[in-house]
C-alpha cells in the first residue's frame, strides 16, 4: 500500500474508493472517524468488558481486509460497528 495524504474532509466513499487503492491514510482517516462509535456500540453490548480493545483491533483488521466487500462506501461507519458486533 502507498501512503498517501487524506484530507479531514473528503467523503466517506471517496475515502473507501482511495482505500481501496492502497492508501494507508484514507483507510486511517475513515478509522479514526467511526472508531468512537464503534467503541461505543461495543460497550452498549458488551458493557466494560476487558477485551473490548481487541474486538475494536480485530474489527479494523477485518474492514481493511474485506473492504472491497462494502457494497455502499458511503455506509462506513454502521458497516465497521457492525463487523465489530459480529
Amino acid at each position: 500500500m502507498k501512503t498517501v495524504g487524506a484530507s479531514p474532509t473528503e467523503s466517506d466513499s471517496a475515502l473507501v474508493l482511495r482505500a481501496r487503492g492502497g492508501e494507508k491514510a484514507a483507510f486511517a482517516l475513515l478509522f479514526s472517524r467511526y472508531e468512537p462509535l464503534l467503541q461505543a456500540v461495543c460497550h452498549r453490548y458488551l458493557g466494560h468488558h476487558a477485551g473490548i480493545e481487541d474486538i475494536v483491533q480485530e474489527a479494523a483488521l477485518q474492514a481493511l481486509l474485506n473492504l472491497d466487500a462494502l457494497r455502499q462506501p458511503a455506509r462506513f461507519g454502521p458497516w465497521l460497528a457492525g463487523i465489530g458486533l459480529n
